[in-house]
Formats: C-alpha cells, structure tokens, sequence
C-alpha cells in the first residue's frame, strides 16, 4: 500500500485555482479537457496518498471514553475512575492499537485518500479555443 513520492505527481483540471476535480495522468490531457469544458485551471500537485487511520487515533479520548462507559455500567454512585493508566501503560496501549489498526488496514485493502495537496505547482487557466 506504500506509494513513492514520484507516483503520486498528477495533473489536475478544476473551475478554479483552488479546487480541482479530475485527476490526468498528462499535461496534455489535462489541457484537452479544460478546452472541452469551456476553460478551467490547471495545475501539476502531489496527493496527500493513502492516510494511514492510526494517525487519527487519539489515545485520551479512547481511554475517557473507555472509562466513561465503564462508570456509567458498572461503576460507584460516586462516580469514581475505574479505567485508569500510567503514562507508562497508556503509550504501550497507544503502540498496540496503533499497529493493529494500520495491520487491519493493510489487510483490508482500506484506502483512506487524502483530498488536499501534499504539494502543487502554480496553477495556471487554459482558454478555450474557437
């Protein structure tokens, strides 16, 4: 699922200089469908790729949820903490579902693409022509 940085460079056609919506693997066709569509921008960028979702896995929102859940089923009338961790077992915790999840990932052929631009070249109109 890895891609290189090279094979991620496309041209891209849009409405405007800041949203481009289809993809071509040429300048030239880039610039056949602008012409086509009446005139639109066009720009060379590099996509975001397939984000990996273990980077959005935010541990101390998991292990409040966690605890939350466990309070309000099976906790005191106080309301007291029942899933508490150290910063020691918390950061182990956040390894090991972080590597289950981008294994799941892998496995499952999950493809979470990016909709902006790692990087982009200057956009620049292409008219119409009569």
């Amino acid at each position: 699922m890895s891609e290189t940085q090279d094979n991620r460079w496309s041209w891209w056609v849009g409405s405007d200089d800041e949203r481009f919506h289809t993809e071509c693997q040429t300048r030239e066709e880039a610039e056949t469908i602008a012409k086509r569509d009446g005139g639109a921008w066009v720009c060379h960028a590099l996509s975001g790729g397939n984000l990996k979702a273990s980077d959005s896995l935010d541990i101390e929102r998991l292990i409040e949820d966690i605890d939350q859940n466990m309070i309000e089923n099976f906790g005191n009338e106080d309301g007291d903490p029942i899933f508490e961790l150290n910063a020691e077992q918390e950061k182990s915790l956040e390894a090991a579902l972080k590597a289950a999840l981008d294994k799941w990932q892998e496995e499952n052929g999950v493809i979470c693409k990016a909709w902006q631009f790692q990087d982009c070249d200057p956009a620049f109109y292409v008219e119409t022509t009569p």
